[in-house]
């Protein structure tokens, strides 16, 4: 289960940082006032959604958004379509959005049998290790994937560290680094692999971190296979896996699953049917990862 409680208390301070807060602030009628504007709040996610073409552009929107506000604030109800709401609206740097996904997700849903934890950690590590990984993965009205966004925490285990290099087995893709790190042009890292070095702005030291957000937006020539699949031969310290749907192309069966290899032949050896939730979304936390291949399936 995901804490509502604990992110709405997060999601409540960060709204009070100076960044979000002054774009709230630009719709409070009165104020400055000790709190959080949820009229104000409510009048940022109207004009978010209506400029991305989810919510018909009205006067009374932001009115019928003031529920879902309190409700998100209150931590009565906080979903992870609100939640994505939020970060991209008030533009969320990678470090909020880090820490109000960890607070959203608590300890309760972890998966623990998709690793095996005494497996050694760092084994030809390029000179980094992942520390933290959110994919969130939608999909458009025609079922096709349209557009990824990672967040992604990674430590220096060499002496420098330049940058890092995202891997992915479709070449149809543009890179876009949001947060952290230069995307370069894809090219082609390996038979059926291609790949973007996404440049830190300073080169890492040992043991120094970073938090990179990256965007992949897919121009597919052919659908791909109706699934997303996380893999990694080392350990990564936890993952989150979210699909989001569209509404106009719901699937019929979703099933979270394990495969028994990295590459694209690689057969499904454990699954179980997991249910979308009212916000068009499913989510799995998997804590650690390492040497397996887990992710989503669905049929249409």
């Amino acid at each position: 289960m995901t804490d509502s409680l604990a992110a709405a208390a997060v999601l409540r301070r960060i709204l009070q940082q100076p960044g979000p807060r002054r774009l709230w602030l630009r719709h409070a009628i009165v104020g400055p006032a000790d709190g959080v504007n949820q009229r104000a709040v409510a009048a940022v996610l109207a004009g978010y959604l209506a400029d991305r073409g989810e919510r018909p552009d009205s006067l009374d929107l932001p009115r019928r958004l003031k529920d879902r506000v309190n409700r998100a604030l209150s931590g009565s109800s906080l979903s992870a379509e609100t939640l994505r709401w939020f970060i991209e609206a008030f533009e969320l740097d990678p470090d909020q959005e880090s820490a109000l996904f960890q607070a959203w997700l608590g300890s309760g849903d972890t998966d623990h049998g998709a690793v095996d934890d005494q497996l050694e950690d760092g084994v030809d590590d390029d000179g980094h290790r992942t520390l933290h990984l959110q994919e969130w993965h939608r999909l458009g009205p025609d079922g096709i994937p349209s557009v990824h966004e990672t967040v992604q925490t990674i430590q220096a285990t060499g002496e420098t560290l330049e940058g890092y290099l995202y891997r992915f087995d479709r070449k149809e893709v543009v890179v876009d680094g949001l947060h952290g790190g230069r995307a370069g042009p894809v090219h082609q890292v390996d038979e059926g692999l291609h790949g973007v070095w996404i440049t830190f702005p300073t080169p890492l030291s040992k043991g120094d971190t970073a938090t990179l957000r990256y965007r992949t937006r897919f121009a597919f020539e052919s659908p791909p296979p109706p699934r997303f699949r996380r893999a990694s031969r080392r350990r990564i310290d936890q993952v989150l896996v979210i699909v989001e749907f569209h509404p106009a192309r719901m699937p019929r069966r979703v099933r979270w699953c394990q495969w028994d290899g990295y590459g694209p032949d690689a057969a499904v050896v454990a699954e179980e049917d997991v249910t979308v939730g009212r916000t068009h979304d499913v989510h799995r936390v998997v804590s650690p990862l390492q040497r397996a291949t887990v992710g989503f399936r669905w049929e249409w």
